[in-house]
Order: C-alpha cells, then sequence, then structure tokens
C-alpha cells in the first residue's frame, strides 16, 4: 500500500488571533505616520497663520498697510489654507486681508466658507462688515443680528446706524 503524503506545513503559520493582531498593528503604525504628517501640516499652518497675525498688528499700529505687503500675507494664508483646510482662523484673516486690499466680495466668499466650517459670532460681525462695504446693507444687518445675538458683547463694535433693533 502506499502512503498518502501529507501535505507541508508551512513553516511560519499564524493563528488567526496572531494575525489579526499583526494587521491592528500595522494600522496603527500607519495611522500615526499620517497623524503626525497632518500634525506638522497643522504646525506649518499655525506659524504661517501667527505670522501674518503678527505683521498685521505692526501694520495697523504703523497706518501703512501697502498692496504688496497683504499679497504676501495672503500667499502666507493659502499656503496655510492648504496645510490646515480646517482652521477657521486662517479663513477669518485671510477675508480681512481681502477686505484691506478693497475686495469685500472675496473677503464675503472667504468668511461664508469659515462660517460652514466653525460659526463664530465674530465671523458673522467680519461679514456684515464686508457685506456693508460692498453695499449690501440688508445682508449685513442680518449678519449683525447674528453676531450680537450669539455674542452681546459685539454689539459696541457693530456700526451704529446698523445696530439691530431689540426685539420685545
Amino acid at each position: 500500500m502506499t502512503q498518502r503524503r501529507r501535505p507541508a506545513r508551512p513553516r511560519f503559520r499564524l493563528g488567526s488571533r496572531r494575525a489579526a493582531a499583526l494587521a491592528a498593528a500595522a494600522a496603527a503604525a500607519l495611522a500615526l505616520a499620517l497623524q503626525t504628517d497632518r500634525g506638522i501640516d497643522r504646525l506649518g499652518a499655525s506659524k504661517r497663520l501667527r505670522a501674518v497675525e503678527a505683521m498685521s498688528q505692526q501694520v495697523a499700529r504703523s497706518g501703512r498697510a501697502s498692496a504688496p505687503m497683504i499679497a504676501s500675507h495672503i500667499r502666507l494664508l493659502q499656503e496655510a489654507r492648504r496645510l490646515d483646510p480646517s482652521e477657521v482662523g486662517v479663513l477669518v484673516a485671510l477675508g480681512g486681508q481681502y477686505m484691506l486690499l478693497g475686495q469685500p466680495e472675496r473677503a464675503i466668499a472667504v468668511y461664508r466658507e469659515a462660517q460652514a466650517l466653525e460659526p463664530r459670532p465674530e465671523t458673522y460681525l467680519n461679514l456684515g462688515q464686508a457685506l456693508l462695504a460692498s453695499g449690501r446693507r440688508n445682508e449685513a444687518l442680518e449678519a449683525y443680528e447674528k453676531a450680537v445675538r450669539l455674542a452681546p458683547r459685539l454689539a459696541a463694535r457693530v456700526p451704529e446706524d446698523q445696530r439691530p433693533v431689540p426685539r420685545r
């Protein structure tokens, strides 16, 4: 009688639990690597935002804002936006730079994008200013009302002729 040969066993056989554990460890390592890359991008975006904010404060104190300087701020903020598209502060700062350049329509678009990410009372206030600058008084009033409803402390920053009438 011929003996039946058993198939050769692989030398390294993983049990299903061990294979699952190794797969989970590999997935965790990949997630950590991706998270590290994301963290580096967010840090880069934050540095650019802080630099623009610091330069803008200096410009505000001196009262001299040149178009080339503002254009360089916009480039920095657009790079920050590419690195961290979910950072609302970058969009708000970008809207402010467009306002300094006298481009309220671009500021409106950016402020609305910021509001879609995270509604903030200060962004409604800025949106109201951009809408008013573009001649859209009724929309500006709505934005101001939302800002003041969310943060009554902002009422003093709303232009007097645009302040919402208190409802009774």
